[in-house]
């Protein structure tokens, strides 16, 4: 039975994988958030009646909590992030902290357990600066070269997360040996 990791699970994204993912009864999910923004609703319930799905409440910044899941997974979703306007507004160097810890720890939980696959959600703000600078188009393509407009402005915060992030990922991925989507 493959077994599947999806952080951020009680989120949009999350909440829908795990639904479609829950379908394959060949398949542990293993569902985890710590629900700063999602909730235990009654859909996200009802998703966790299927005797393949679990759930694990889990701060993934946590050194103490992330033991919670340290176990070999097939495949890692890594959703899990500190979003929202009011976040990078209020906050910018706690969704910095958050985002970049988080995905830390589950880069060691997968080069600990040889997890084979991973995908990381980033976003399309991490392309922004070139919009502003008017140097690409809206839609842009992923191959234009990254742009930082205004690192002191707090909004840039969750877009320079996810910057740092995709760079993790690529080379961790690449010097361990995980696939890797981005």
């Amino acid at each position: 039975m493959g077994k599947v990791l999806i952080t951020g699970a009680a989120g949009f994204i999350g909440f829908n994988v795990a639904q479609k993912l829950s379908k394959d009864k060949n398949k542990k999910i293993i569902l985890v958030d710590n629900f700063e923004r999602g909730q235990m609703d009654s859909s996200f319930k009802k998703l966790l009646e299927n005797d393949n799905v679990e759930f694990i409440k889990c701060d993934l910044t946590d050194n103490h909590e992330i033991k919670k899941i340290d176990r070999y997974f097939d495949q890692i979703y890594h959703l899990a992030a500190k979003v929202g306007v009011k976040h990078t507004h209020k906050e910018p160097e706690e969704v910095l902290r958050v985002n970049i810890v988080s995905l830390m720890n589950i880069i060691d939980l997968i080069k600990k357990n040889k997890c084979p696959r991973v995908l990381f959600t980033s976003t399309s703000e991490v392309y922004s600066g070139g919009h502003d600078f008017g140097i690409v188009d809206l839609p842009t393509d992923e191959d234009v070269p990254l742009v930082i407009s205004d690192p002191f402005n707090p909004r840039f915060s969750y877009a320079g997360s996810k910057i740092v992030g995709e760079q993790m990922l690529i080379h961790n991925g690449n010097k361990y040996g995980f696939d890797y989507n981005i």
